[in-house]
């Protein structure tokens, strides 16, 4: 799960480039159990660009200040905690015009007008249900399920270690692999296709929809 946190998290640095291919960028679910460690996981990424925490919450959030954060990004993440499947089709759909660069925001003069707008950032979901509720949601999504665990104190000592990094900043980590930015967009797109083809001729793949497996 760090891994491929980890790996969503350098991905988003070039998100324009990979977006500029593809025309999407996944979203990733972290679920799991009450404290089971997924805001922790989050996390993660997030400290890879900026110290401060570019995080809402879908409970208490309004849809203005959901899509207000949205837009103010770019080539970074955001975290989105406690999703439910109860949380209305309307904050669904905004979730999901992410995966497609695409937002509303809801006008300050009247609450019944949105303004629609190109969403850059990348999103990173946790909550204790699963997103299938709306097979379009479920499908736009990397999956990562976090199991309920008692941490031990060696655990403990280590994540605690790992905060103390957090709170230094991590931002070192990014602008060294942004020097790569070059090497990035010369080898991306044909990487990607290679993988989708080699994924295509799986046959234990066979029967899943194109865009699962794009992801």
């Amino acid at each position: 799960n760090g891994i491929v946190t980890l790996i969503f998290g350098i991905a988003t640095m070039f998100r324009d480039i990979i977006f500029e291919t593809t025309g999407f960028f996944p979203l990733e679910f972290i679920f799991g159990p009450n404290m089971s460690g997924k805001t922790t996981l989050a996390k993660n990424a997030l400290h890879l660009f900026i110290n401060s925490n570019q995080m809402a919450n879908l409970g208490s959030s309004s849809l203005a200040g959901i899509t207000r954060l949205m837009a103010m990004l770019s080539n970074v993440p955001i975290l989105i905690n406690e999703y439910f499947d109860t949380i209305g089709l309307q904050k669904i759909d905004i979730i999901k015009g992410l995966f497609e660069g695409t937002g509303r925001i809801m006008s300050t003069e009247d609450n019944d007008s949105f303004t629609q707008f190109t969403a850059n950032c990348t999103l990173i979901l946790t909550g204790q249900d699963l997103p299938d509720y709306d097979p379009a949601m479920f499908s736009r999504s990397l999956l990562v399920e976090q199991y309920e665990a008692v941490f031990d104190g060696q655990a403990i000592t280590r994540l605690e270690e790992l905060k103390k990094y957090h709170n230094k900043g991590l931002t070192t980590i990014t602008l060294s692999l942004l020097r790569h930015r070059e090497d990035f967009m010369a080898e991306w797109q044909e990487s990607w296709k290679r993988t989708v083809e080699r994924f295509n001729d799986d046959a234990d793949l066979t029967g899943l929809p194109q865009r699962v497996i794009e992801c």
